[in-house]
C-alpha cells in the first residue's frame, strides 16, 4: 500500500486563533504549487439524524443525503470516496492532477493512515493506488 500524498500545511496552524487571511494565504500557496490541477472539495454533515455529504470537482457540485445513520467521520469519508469514484469515471489525461481538500481533519488523518482498518479508508486507499494519474489529498480548509 502506497502512502497517500497528504499535504498537512494548514493543520499546523491553530484553526481558532489564526485569522482567515493567513489560512487563505497558506491554502493559495498549496494551490499555486500545482497550477494545472483541478480543485476538489469535500464536506460531510450530520445534524441530529440528518446526514448528507457534498463534493465539487472543478466548477461542478454534487450533493447526497443518507437515510441511514452513520458517524460524522464516515460521512466525511463517504464524501471523499464518492469524489474519487467520480474522478475515476472522468475521461482525463493520464498526467492530470486533482487536489482534493476535505474540511475534516479526522478524515484527512484517517486517509493518511495506511494501516487503517476502517472500510471506507481501505476503499479510498485502493482507489488512490489505482489512479492512473497523480492525486493529492490537500489539507483541510
Amino acid at each position: 500500500m502506497l502512502q497517500p500524498n497528504v499535504i498537512p500545511k494548514l493543520c499546523d496552524l491553530p484553526r481558532k486563533s489564526t485569522i482567515a487571511s493567513i489560512h487563505r494565504s497558506h491554502f493559495l500557496e498549496i494551490i499555486n504549487a500545482f497550477p494545472d490541477a483541478t480543485l476538489c472539495f469535500t464536506d460531510g454533515s450530520k445534524i441530529g439524524n440528518r446526514i448528507g455529504f457534498a463534493y465539487s470537482i472543478g466548477d461542478q457540485m454534487f450533493s447526497y443525503r443518507y437515510r441511514a445513520s452513520i458517524s460524522r467521520l464516515s460521512t466525511e469519508l463517504h464524501a471523499i470516496f464518492q469524489c474519487l469514484e467520480h474522478i475515476l469515471a472522468l475521461p482525463i489525461p493520464p498526467s492530470h492532477t486533482f487536489l482534493i481538500s476535505p474540511d475534516s481533519l479526522s478524515a484527512l488523518t484517517a486517509v493518511a493512515n495506511v494501516h487503517s482498518t476502517h472500510t471506507l479508508v481501505t476503499r479510498i486507499h485502493t482507489m488512490l493506488n489505482s489512479l492512473p494519474f497523480a492525486s493529492l489529498i490537500a489539507s483541510f480548509v
